[in-house]
């Protein structure tokens, strides 16, 4: 009976263990430092989570702005990194970037998210230093969301401690979202966050593994109740 509790109870431990899931969501803030809407300074770096808007030829000269901007393909975009260093030996299985747009119009804007090598530093760049991949998307005013879980995946299974996504849109539409402090706005308005569900380990388990481990912590749990009556 001993040896067969043992073994019940190893099953147990190992396949609970490949069904260990867990969720964690990144609060994206505008990272920006400069004090007035836009600056031209594009030498400047931004450290930490968070995005920062970009203009191009829109303020005359390439600024950065406190603004998530998606407007046309051409006139503002916005870049943004993640740390994702606490993810390192997880298997993603789901990462959607949520974010709210509530200034200009956007009926259905195509948007595209690429995937870039970042480090910690935010610099400006108007198009993504490298393509690491991109997914397309469409938006509209108000709350939206886009499915990354592909661009997520492949940076953490490649060992990554960073994501960098740069966000565009992809025809004549216009639509941000300001975050500058000297409009009355703050710096986290645009709701911007990255929900990802993980599961630990290396693989993500069967559909009857989870099944499985519950059935044998049934049993268990039943041999214990036995064994106090």
């Amino acid at each position: 009976m001993k040896t067969s509790l043992l073994v019940l109870f190893a099953l147990t431990l190992a396949l609970a263990s490949n069904c260990a899931a867990g969720q964690i969501v990144y609060t994206i803030t505008d990272i920006g430092t400069f004090d007035t809407y836009t600056s031209t300074d594009t030498s400047q770096t931004f450290a930490g989570t968070g995005f920062e808007g970009m203009y191009n030829v829109a303020e005359g000269a390439p600024a950065w702005a406190h603004l998530l901007g998606l407007e046309n393909t051409d006139f503002s975009r916005t870049i943004l990194q993640v740390d994702i260093s606490g993810l390192a030996g997880m298997t993603i299985t789901g990462a959607t970037l949520s974010f709210q747009l509530l200034d200009g119009y956007a009926d259905n804007h195509g948007i595209e998210a690429t995937s870039y090598t970042a480090d910690g530093n935010l610099t400006y760049s108007w198009d993504a230093p490298n393509d690491l991949g991109s997914v397309d998307g469409t938006v509209n005013l108000g709350a939206n969301s886009l499915d990354v879980t592909s661009l997520l995946a492949a940076q953490v299974a490649g060992g990554a401690d960073w994501l960098g996504l740069l966000l565009q849109g992809t025809d004549s539409q216009y639509a941000w979202t300001y975050t500058y402090a000297g409009y009355g706005y703050n710096a986290d308005r645009a709701d911007m966050r990255l929900t990802v569900d993980y599961t630990e380990g290396g693989a993500v388990p069967e559909p009857g593994t989870c099944a499985l481990a519950a059935g044998a912590l049934l049993a268990l749990a039943g041999w214990l109740r036995r064994r106090k009556a």
